[in-house]
């Protein structure tokens, strides 16, 4: 059992957790919404928690392309959940020229303390062997390694249904458009699902 003490206008609040209930968060930036269709889709599956990374100034292609030429780190808005509440983060965001979105490399180094037991997965392009590069990059910033590192690619979902959609680079997806990558969620799904069961125990 842990008693977790939350600030309150009045107080404080004593929360009693049972340990074999595992608290899972979504932490999830869409520029466009792609990932943020993905990250629902999760939470929904999972019955986790969501928060949503804003920045502070409006991003678009040119402030992503600054960026990543100098490898800036943008101001993002509170991070306003109850950090000590939760046991498990599950990071969802694009990948910009093989990086991590600077959004979510922002959230992780101003929470990377925090951060125990995390995982990462995205809606991107999918270039060659931008899965290990990403590994790396998470462990670096973070201090450990994550659970799981999943791409679904969209490069992949393109060439198996051009012809029945419009599609191109800024292509935004529907619910239904995740059906493709149906085996790969439910896959990840399950994984977390293994791994937050084993830690209860």
């Amino acid at each position: 059992m842990t008693i977790v003490i939350i600030p309150a206008r009045r107080g404080i609040v004593l929360c009693i957790v049972n340990q074999s209930f595992m608290r899972i968060l979504i932490v999830y930036y869409s520029l466009t919404s792609n990932n943020e269709l993905l990250a629902k889709e999760l939470q929904e599956k999972l019955g986790a928690d969501l928060f949503r990374i804003e920045t502070r100034r409006k991003y678009t292609t040119f402030s992503i392309m600054w960026d990543i030429l100098l490898n800036r780190t943008p101001e993002i808005k509170d991070f306003y959940h109850a950090r000590n509440l939760y046991d498990k983060y599950i990071f969802v965001a694009p990948v910009w020229a093989g990086r991590v979105a600077s959004p979510l490399r922002a959230f992780l180094l101003q929470e990377k303390s925090r951060i125990h037991d995390y995982s990462f997965i995205t809606l991107c392009g999918g270039l060659p062997r931008q899965k290990d590069k990403l590994f790396k990059t998470l462990t670096k910033v973070v201090g450990h390694s994550p659970t799981q590192v999943v791409e679904l690619s969209i490069n992949d979902f393109i060439s198996e249904t051009d012809g029945h959609h419009s599609l191109g680079k800024g292509y935004e997806f529907q619910r239904q458009d995740l059906k493709f990558f149906k085996q790969k969620i439910d896959d990840f799904v399950a994984q977390q699902k293994a791994v937050t069961l084993a830690k209860a125990v």
